[in-house]
């Protein structure tokens, strides 16, 4: 639960594995969209629970928007998730993937999308980019 979106804790182990002069050429990070409100389970209380999965809706964004911030300029870091998502599978028939289809089909259609996504095909292509892991630990 304590990590929704664990792009730290893989280049810490990708660290601790690797060692520090290993090469990195990309790090794909994929989100599943923005959980919107979700109800607390009824087990403890509600306002407890309320909080935790508020925080964690804020850390997946909050730790996406840091790891840009860090690695952006080494043209390593790409992350791509749909705006909407997990707010429509609670309660739905998880057989019924229309309406994500749509939601990724939307997501996908955008250009700035689109170039990133072209830019991260390339980068797993050519290798471009290659950092070692001391520079993104860093």
């Amino acid at each position: 639960m304590g990590s929704g979106n664990p792009t730290r804790e893989l280049v810490l182990e990708a660290y601790n594995l690797f060692g520090k002069d290993a090469h990195v050429s990309t790090i794909l990070s994929l989100g599943s969209g923005h959980l919107g409100a979700l109800a607390a389970p009824s087990m403890g209380s509600k306002d407890k629970w309320t909080d935790v999965l508020g925080d964690m809706v804020k850390g997946c964004g909050q730790v996406a928007q840091e790891m840009e911030t860090q690695m952006g300029h080494l043209r390593v870091y790409y992350r791509f998730s749909v705006e909407q998502g997990l707010q429509r599978i609670y309660g739905v028939d998880w057989n019924d993937v229309s309406w994500l289809n749509a939601q990724i089909h939307s997501y996908l259609e955008d250009a700035q999308v689109s170039q990133k996504l072209d830019r991260c095909v390339e980068s797993l292509r050519l290798r471009e980019g290659q950092v070692t892991l001391e520079q993104l630990s860093m």
